[in-house]
């Protein structure tokens, strides 16, 4: 999608200094923009990936550390745990929403195959 947006940015640059030779400046205002737009797409993908591919193992931990508290009968840990779930739950919404809009290219897959946790 990202490269479909450039490609378009470029194409009107093209036509924009085919139509208006003494137009230069703009064109080349155009064609920096579109690059500098590619380069920034180019430089988050992999930050924004793998950010979210160690909240997906964070997430998994926490998952773990639930299933480990829930035997207790402390009040306050309980409370504590219930407050990260829904924190915990609300972060996994949040990204399981943005993997099927068009960014999901920033968003690896698996976030998908996780499950909210469960209040108890």
């Amino acid at each position: 999608m990202i490269l479909l947006i450039l490609g378009i940015l470029f194409i009107i640059s093209s036509i924009l200094l085919a139509k208006t030779n003494s137009r230069f400046e703009l064109w080349l205002a155009t064609t920096l923009a579109t690059g500098l737009f590619f380069c920034l797409a180019l430089i988050f993908l992999p930050i924004s990936y793998f950010t979210i591919k160690s909240e997906i193992q964070e997430y998994k931990t926490f998952v773990k550390l639930v299933e480990n508290a829930r035997p207790r009968n402390n009040k306050y840990e309980m409370i504590t745990v219930q407050l990260k779930i829904i924190d915990m739950d609300t972060w996994l919404a949040n990204r399981q929403y943005w993997n099927n809009t068009i960014f999901d290219i920033y968003i690896p897959d698996e976030i998908m195959q996780l499950k909210p946790i469960e209040l108890y």
